[in-house]
C-alpha cells in the first residue's frame, strides 16, 4: 500500500469520525434525546473490532474520542483513554479466553454503560446508561452489517476489474 494511499484513508477515516461526533452531538440528541443517544465512536469502533481489525479500531476510538472531547463532551483525554481501554480490554479477553458473538455483544453494552457512567455522572443516570448501551449495541450491529456488505460489494467489484 501506498503511502499516497494510506494517507487517504487516515483522511477519510478522520472525516468519517467528525462526521458521527458531530451527529451523535446534534441530530442523534434531538431524534433520540438524551437518554436513547447512542456514542457513535464506540459504535464504530466496535464495528472495526468485530470485523477483526482491532488496531483500526483502536485508531478509531482515539481519534473520535479526541474529538468528543474536544466539541466538550468532557475533559480532554478521557474519551479516548477509556474507549482504547475498552477495545484493548476486550481484545485481550477475546485472544485468551473466547471468540464468540455473546463477548463482542457485552463488550459494546459493558463500554457504553461504563462509559457513560464515568464521564457523565455516576450512579444517579443509571437508566439512562442502560438504555444507550443498547442503543449503541443495535448501531454497531448496523454499521457492521453495512461495513460487511460494502466489503463484499468492493470484492466482487474488484474481481470484475481485474478480469
Amino acid at each position: 500500500m501506498s503511502e499516497n494511499s494510506k494517507l487517504k484513508n487516515i483522511l477519510i477515516l478522520t472525516g468519517i469520525t467528525l462526521l458521527l461526533v458531530l451527529l451523535q452531538g446534534s441530530l442523534f440528541q434531538t431524534l433520540f434525546g438524551a437518554r436513547y443517544n447512542p456514542n457513535l465512536i464506540i459504535a464504530l469502533s466496535f464495528t472495526f473490532f468485530y470485523a477483526g481489525k482491532d488496531e483500526l479500531a483502536q485508531i478509531t476510538g482515539f481519534v473520535g474520542g479526541l474529538f468528543l472531547d474536544v466539541l466538550g463532551f468532557s475533559i480532554i483525554g478521557i474519551s479516548p483513554l477509556l474507549i482504547v481501554g475498552f477495545l484493548l480490554i476486550f481484545s485481550f479477553v477475546r485472544r485468551h479466553l473466547t471468540r464468540g458473538w455473546v463477548l463482542n455483544l457485552f463488550g459494546v453494552c459493558a463500554s457504553t454503560f461504563v462509559y457513560l457512567v464515568l464521564v457523565h455522572g455516576g450512579a444517579s443516570n443509571l437508566n439512562f446508561s442502560y438504555l444507550s448501551s443498547l442503543t449503541t449495541l443495535v448501531t454497531s450491529l448496523i454499521l457492521y452489517v453495512l461495513l460487511s456488505r460494502t466489503r463484499s460489494i468492493t470484492a466482487s467489484s474488484s474481481y470484475v476489474l481485474k478480469r
